[in-house]
């Protein structure tokens, strides 16, 4: 960052948000050094040659002497106006002193917040009225007020060219002020005109071409109208590269966005909040472009370059970090401390009600129930859901919000309420306005349903998922969805039919160019391996399930849930080929990075701890171990549809007899 180092304030040298009162601290080391002849900061070298290294030392670890207490010579008082230098020090002693140290305060909150304070208290001291610094006293009032103390000549030189300089700061704040104010109606006059009826909520495809129209002639107008205007230019092609992203036109956001920013930049400061709103939301772009390296870069940009603190700034850095918490190239924790830290941002912003903020609190509650932190997930959804309440939430965040509400359900073992929630949002939204909604949807319903048992509303979610549009975007969606659909296959015993559907979806990845380590392949192995094992191919099952939990182990550690369900499958396989201690062994992993997630009476825990009872039964035979087998599996009847598939393997045929153990896979 670029500074004069002999007038840095602590906080330029520190790296954090550079204010107002930073520029009330430059002034008054140069006030300090016109009066007084030497540096406020008693380890400056003179001449302003100071190296980062002192600068550093000397603006955060060197304590402000009062100005009437400085070094002072003869030689130095009879420079500033023939006087001594006793006389010298008691003109400073009192309100200069006040002053000051008022303005060079090491934290920015205990200085004067505008240079306009900081030189209205130097007219008062001129004028001998009482300053804003000194609490204002009777006995001081009077002190003041039959004061007739002569201000040398030269000293008062030395004020004036402070208030000159901070009178043309102050007309200098003013009219970028007002620049920007103009600007912004300019913009938002412009927007009014073009674009009344070009964001029609929801609208994608086909039925976007007159928006899109309307959007082009926006763009045309904004190049010829303004050409002359390069910054007004890139402010209103920004905002119109904002409502093409809404209507699903990357390529063109994408170009907008940078022909924003260049325009922006021949005319603005580098700290200009609309050039950094316009670099997070193109950082975004790129980071849903998959340019994953440049769209970091960019929104780190903004993080440290946006440094006034203004509503503006505060909006452009919640942007960075909420597109920051879409990262895949870091951990759920590093992605959550950007959804937080957007929060923070948006309600400096936007305020607490705002779509931003309701935005945040969604995608936050997402991570939050990632990480297994289901209470605080409740909250930030409850609190998205109040906003919505009062005002018209957009088609993105009502279903946003309804998947999120979905999956959290899911992920807390309330089968049932998830799949509500998904019926409920199948029904608000249109498979030809939102076609990746409304696949997901099925494709999520298809999943829920297997949880539950239920194969026929599985298959009906499978049809319409087939009857769906979809394209590249969607996939991965797509191929999801067909091996859930060879679940509930293989459920039903149909397994050649379940085979097909494991060999499509291999198609989609291989077409979609999926790196053969990633965590898609391991997922079809999973799935594939579970058909193998329902069928009775019990040692190919084992095989592919032990190299599966391998690599899980090896390359994807974090995804904890496909290590449960891989070891369980496991362990159920291995009871029924007979190896009890393996079984066990692989329950008792699977309960353990089950219990610092889930509750007790969790379906996934209740699975597991039926799983190792079974296990255990045939290890050490007891009526009293085929009790605790019977108690568990009538905790987990009661938390199945009537018409589960799971209720007949649930019954009798879950006690754990020696010799001819059953295969159990549920959920």
């Amino acid at each position: 960052r670029a500074l004069t180092f002999r007038y840095a304030a602590p906080e330029q040298i520190e790296g954090k948000p550079i204010t107002t009162a930073t520029d009330v601290y430059a002034l008054g080391l140069v006030l300090y050094e016109l009066l007084t002849g030497a540096s406020a900061r008693r380890s400056d070298k003179p001449g302003g040659t100071n190296t980062a290294a002192l600068a550093e030392q000397a603006a955060l670890n060197t304590e402000i002497l009062r100005p009437s207490r400085g070094p002072f010579t003869d030689a130095v008082a009879l420079t500033r106006g023939k006087i001594s230098m006793q006389e010298l020090k008691s003109i400073l002693l009192g309100d200069i002193d006040t002053i000051l140290l008022k303005a060079l305060a090491r934290e920015p909150a205990r200085r004067y917040p505008t240079v306009s304070e900081f030189a209205a208290d130097l007219r008062a001291w001129l004028e001998r009225r009482p300053i804003t610094a000194r609490a204002p006293s009777i006995a001081y009032q009077i002190k003041m007020f039959i004061s007739r103390q002569r201000v040398a000549v030269g000293f008062a030189s030395a004020i004036a060219v402070v208030l000159i300089l901070a009178g043309a700061y102050s007309r200098a704040q003013r009219a970028e002020a007002t620049a920007q104010r103009v600007r912004a109606e300019e913009v938002q006059i412009f927007m009014a005109n073009i674009l009344s009826e070009a964001e029609p909520e929801g609208v994608k495809g086909e039925a976007a071409l007159t928006a899109k129209g309307l959007l082009d002639a926006g763009v045309a107008r904004a190049r010829e109208d303004y050409a002359e205007k390069p910054l007004v230019r890139g402010e209103m092609l920004a905002e119109l590269a904002r409502v093409y992203l809404r209507i699903g036109e990357a390529e063109t956001t994408t170009i907008l966005f940078k022909e924003a920013i260049a325009l922006i930049k021949q005319r603005a400061p580098q700290d200009e909040p609309s050039l950094h709103t316009a670099s997070a939301h193109l950082g975004g772009q790129l980071m849903h472009n998959g340019e994953r390296d440049p769209a970091v870069a960019m929104l780190n940009s903004v993080l440290t370059g946006c440094t006034r603190v203004t509503a503006a700034c505060f909006g452009a850095k919640g942007n960075a970090h909420f597109y920051l918490a879409d990262d895949p190239g870091v951990g759920d924790s590093e992605r959550l401390t950007h959804a937080r830290n957007a929060m923070l941002m948006f309600d400096k912003s936007f305020g607490p009600k705002s779509s931003n903020m309701s935005m945040a609190l969604i995608t936050s509650a997402n991570l939050e129930r990632l990480a297994g932190n289901f209470a605080a997930a409740t909250v930030q959804l409850s609190r998205a859901a109040a906003n919505f309440s009062t005002r018209r939430a957009s088609a993105q965040e009502r279903y946003l919000l309804g998947t999120t509400q979905a999956k959290l359900a899911f992920d807390k073992g309330d089968y049932s309420s998830a799949s509500n929630s998904i019926e409920r949002m199948l029904t608000a939204i249109s498979a030809q306005q939102q076609p990746e909604y409304w696949l997901y949807l099925h494709v999520f319903a298809i999943n829920v349903a297997n949880y539950q048992g239920l194969d026929g509303r599985a298959f009906a979610h499978a049809a319409a998922m087939r009857s769906s549009a979809r394209d590249s975007r969607t996939a991965i969606y797509f191929a999801y969805g067909v091996l859930h659909e060879a679940r509930a296959l293989a459920l039903r015993g149909e397994y050649v039919f379940a085979e097909k559907s494991l060999e499509e979806a291999s198609k989609i990845f291989l077409a979609a160019n999926v790196a053969k380590h990633s965590q898609y392949w391991l997922d079809l192995a999973r799935f594939r391996a579970e058909v193998n094992a329902r069928r009775g191919n019990l040692e190919l099952a084992k095989d592919q399930l032990s190299t599966a939990l391998a690599a899980l182990r090896a390359d994807h550690p974090g995804e904890l849930m496909a290590q449960v369900h891989t070891l369980d499958v496991l362990g159920a396989v291995s009871l029924a080929m007979g190896d009890a201690i393996a079984a066990k062994a692989h329950h008792e992993a699977e309960i353990t990075l089950l219990n610092a997630r889930l509750a007790a009476d969790h379906p996934l825990r209740l699975r597991a701890a039926l799983q190792f009872e079974r296990a255990q039964a045939m290890i050490s035979p007891s009526e009293n171990q085929q009790r605790k087998v019977a108690e568990i599996a009538q905790q987990l009847r009661a938390l199945v549809p009537a018409e589960s598939l799971y209720l007949p393997v649930l019954g009798p045929s879950a006690r754990a007899n020696p010799g001819t153990p059953k295969l159990i896979l549920i959920f």
